[in-house]
């Protein structure tokens, strides 16, 4: 049963809770004091301070890891475009000095 099913049937909670109202902002009341008129649904229950300073300490472990991945990506990006500038000079290479079709095929493929 979602939060606003329960406090139509007038089920008692404590707690502060985040509500849309009828233009479609997003509000926070107590549960008591949430208004019929103005609420559409409630959306959720605030979090304790405690909750939210965990959640936040998680966003920041989470955003410095995905920098670290991030950072990593590039640098193999680069690697990536060297490695193909070398597969590139060989299959050149391989058209001049004429050798074998198989090695070509082999370059090419590397290079997809």
């Amino acid at each position: 049963m979602s939060l606003t099913e329960e406090w139509k049937l007038g089920k008692k909670k404590f707690g502060h809770y985040y509500y849309k109202d009828k233009n479609g902002d997003e509000c926070i009341a107590r549960w008591w004091e949430l208004n019929p008129a103005i609420c559409v649904e409630i959306l959720g229950k605030v979090p304790s301070y405690e909750r939210f300073a965990e959640l936040s300490k998680t966003v920041e472990k989470l955003s410095s890891e995905n920098q670290r991945l991030l950072n990593l990506n590039a640098g193999k990006e680069s690697e990536l475009k060297q490695i193909k500038k070398y597969l590139e000079s060989i299959k050149a290479l391989a058209v001049v000095k004429g050798n074998s079709q198989d090695f070509f095929d082999i370059a090419e493929e590397a290079l997809r």
